[in-house]
C-alpha cells in the first residue's frame, strides 16, 4: 500500500491518480556475477512526467492532504525499529563459508540451535553442523569476560575507540574552519 519511498511508488503515491503519468523511476541494469537482472532506481531529474487529466479519479487538493498526512505518519520502518531477539543475532558467521547463522528451530528440550544460512537455504556451504545457541552464547560471554578482566586489554581496546575520536574531531574542526573562511569571503 505504502510502496517504496525512493520511487515513489504505491496506492498512497500513485500519482497516476490525479492525472500525472510519470515514467522511467527504474532502470535494469544486470549483475555481473549472477547475469540476473537487478533494478536501479534513477534520480528524479531523470523522471518524464506527462499530463493526463482524463485518467484522474481524485483532485488535487485531495492527494495533497493525503500526501501531508502520510509524511506526518512517517516512521522508521518497522524492521529497523525492531530490537534482536537475542545476544548474538546477526553477528555470528560460518566458519567455513562466512555465510551467517541463523536459527534452526529447537530440540525436544527446547533448547535453540544455529546452522550456516547458507548450508540451510542454498546448500553452498559444505558445513552442515548444527550448534545449540545457549552453549555458543555462553562460550562468547566467558571468553569476553576472560578478555576484559585485564586492564591492558581493555586500555587496547579503548585506545582506537579514542584514536578515531580525536581524528573526527579534528576533521569536524578542520570542515568547520573551511566553512568559516569560505563565509568570511
Amino acid at each position: 500500500m505504502n510502496g517504496t519511498r525512493d520511487r515513489c511508488a504505491g496506492i498512497l503515491q500513485n500519482e497516476l491518480y490525479v492525472g500525472r503519468l510519470v515514467w522511467n523511476k527504474v532502470r535494469m541494469v544486470k549483475d555481473p556475477d549472477t547475469g540476473k537482472r537487478l533494478c536501479r532506481p534513477n534520480p528524479k531529474s531523470e523522471w518524464w512526467t506527462a499530463e493526463v487529466p482524463h485518467l484522474a479519479i481524485v483532485s488535487a487538493d485531495f492527494f495533497e492532504a493525503a500526501q501531508k498526512r502520510r509524511q506526518e505518519r512517517t516512521r522508521m520502518h518497522p524492521s529497523l525499529q525492531r530490537r534482536p531477539r537475542r545476544m548474538l543475532s546477526g553477528l555470528l558467521r560460518c566458519g567455513a563459508c562466512g555465510a551467517g547463522m541463523s536459527t534452526n528451530g529447537e530440540d525436544r528440550s527446547g533448547r535453540v540451535r544455529i546452522r550456516c544460512s547458507a548450508a540451510k537455504e542454498s546448500g553452498t556451504c559444505s558445513d552442515g553442523k548444527t550448534f545449540y545457541l545457549d552453549v555458543v552464547e555462553k562460550a562468547v560471554l566467558g571468553g569476553l569476560r576472560a578478555e576484559l578482566r585485564a586492564p591492558k586489554v581493555i586500555a587496547e581496546y579503548v585506545r582506537p575507540y579514542l584514536e578515531e575520536t580525536k581524528r573526527l574531531a579534528a576533521s569536524s574542526n578542520a570542515k568547520r574552519q573551511r566553512l568559516e573562511h569560505s563565509l568570511a569571503i
